[in-house]
């Protein structure tokens, strides 16, 4: 996969264009009919995303988090063998083009777009006022079919990235990894802490994560952590360790099973599996150190 540059065009290209976030079910189904629309003109596939989510931009007062960070939504698309990946940056001068005015610059001009693969519920353009209709009348003009992807339905209704957020929020990790078609994870660099785990014998390691990536509802979960290139098994607590510390705010610590080497500073991966409970106050850190010890032992049989 390589990553068009803002100087590099294309000439002539089957193309998607969208946030992606969380590359779930429903945006594979897409990246499969952008495949195998390519294949068939013979042509490059090109999946067109947005360095900074648009709704950043164009509603700032909506707190919203992201399911992948911009490098984890690379590293995802990479999985997809996806030709060719070009990332805009989405800005206020951007968000005031119309629909026309975008498909002219960045998809005829820039890269000479064939065909153009869309979501069953894209909209584009300033305010967001252009759909379906208006697309093929745009490939009318200027020379590319558009075709449109059906919605990949999960329990009924169909995935969307702001249902998998939900999902998360509402501590339904199972439902989210089923709608994601894989255990949703993050990344974090690991910092210094006040090490109060390593005082009960549960040394942990304290993450810094970038903060517009969503993390699951706060609680204690068993997770798999890639560390330079190795898988471990861990326990992960998400939330303001009231027991011990009582945080004002919510921070990841993750105790890495049968592992005792010095990481800090390095960048870890953290994929969750199982939510194992939710964060509790114990009335000693005897008894919070009991409560680790079987979670610990939880963890290890559900990660073996």
């Amino acid at each position: 996969m390589k990553i068009l540059d803002i100087h590099e065009t294309l000439q002539g290209c089957v193309a998607t264009v969208g946030s992606f976030d969380g590359i779930h079910l429903g945006h594979r189904e897409i990246f499969c009919e952008l495949k195998k629309i390519a294949h068939e003109k013979k042509l490059p596939d090109i999946v067109i995303s947005f360095r900074q989510h648009p709704r950043f931009i164009v509603q700032p007062e909506y707190k919203m988090k992201l399911l992948t960070t911009i490098d984890e939504k690379i590293s995802l698309l990479r999985q997809q063998n996806i030709s060719f990946v070009h990332f805009l940056d989405f800005d206020k001068k951007m968000a005031e083009l119309t629909a026309e005015e975008f498909v002219k610059k960045f998809l005829v001009e820039k890269l000479n777009v064939k065909a153009l693969i869309v979501g069953f519920n894209h909209r584009f353009g300033k305010g967001r006022g252009a759909g379906f209709n208006e697309l093929i009348q745009l490939g009318d003009k200027y020379g590319f079919s558009v075709h449109k992807v059906k919605p990949v339905l999960y329990k009924n209704e169909y995935i969307s990235s702001s249902r998998i957020r939900k999902e998360l929020e509402n501590c339904h990790l199972e439902e989210a990894n089923a709608m994601l078609g894989y255990q949703y994870f993050f990344t974090g660099k690991v910092i210094q802490g006040k090490k109060l785990g390593q005082k009960i014998g549960f040394p942990t390691a304290n993450l810094s994560v970038d903060k517009r990536k969503l993390l699951p509802c706060p609680g204690v979960y068993a997770v798999l952590i890639d560390i330079d290139k190795t898988r471990h098994k861990g326990v992960l607590n998400y939330g303001k360790r009231p027991t011990i510390d009582n945080d004002t705010t919510a921070i990841p610590e993750v105790h890495i099973l049968d592992f005792d080497k010095d990481i800090y500073g390095k960048t870890i991966k953290v994929t969750f599996v199982k939510r194992l409970r939710q964060e509790m106050k114990f009335s000693s850190l005897a008894e919070l150190k009991r409560q680790i010890q079987e979670d610990v032992f939880i963890a290890r049989n559900i990660l073996e």
